[in-house]
């Protein structure tokens, strides 16, 4: 029940999001956040859960920037894609983020065999429909531009 001896107030969310300013070592005690031990005090897993569930390993504006220096799109829809953004999860941010690359290169796999286009999503509907989720086939050919 009890994680490795983390410190609590290591965390940025000890005064502030969860606890609000006043909050004292007995409160988080009696909440069930921490434990006291004899080495000090050490983070329960219900402490643990929110702190990796608040914190976000990229922000908004680096995949907004990263989604569009891989792909090449113009950027757009930044108000609705943040919007999605919001939705995800933290391990779906940093799922969406590392697998820009993998879901370009897999785009440019699948491109029309007849007119030789690459179809890549905007970044709303990359992150509405999920795609950081898909498996990816990747091609031998060199990066493309989309178009």
């Amino acid at each position: 029940m009890i994680s490795e001896g983390v410190n609590p107030f290591s965390y940025s969310w000890y005064l502030n999001s969860v606890l609000g300013i006043g909050s004292t070592l007995n409160d988080l005690e009696q909440n069930l956040w921490i434990k006291s031990t004899e080495e000090g005090y050490v983070l329960r897993e219900k402490g643990r859960k929110l702190f990796e569930s608040s914190q976000d390993l990229y922000t908004f504006d680096q995949f907004w920037d990263e989604y569009h220096r891989i792909t090449k799109l113009l950027k757009s829809d930044k108000e609705a894609t943040l919007k999605y953004w919001k939705k995800l999860k933290s391990k779906e941010k940093v799922l969406a983020y590392e697998n820009i690359e993998n879901y370009y290169n897999g785009c440019v796999a699948r491109r029309d065999p007849r007119s030789g286009k690459v179809y890549i999503k905007k970044a709303r509907t990359y992150l509405d429909d999920k795609n950081f989720n898909d498996e990816f086939k990747q091609s031998s050919e060199s990066r493309i531009i989309a178009r």
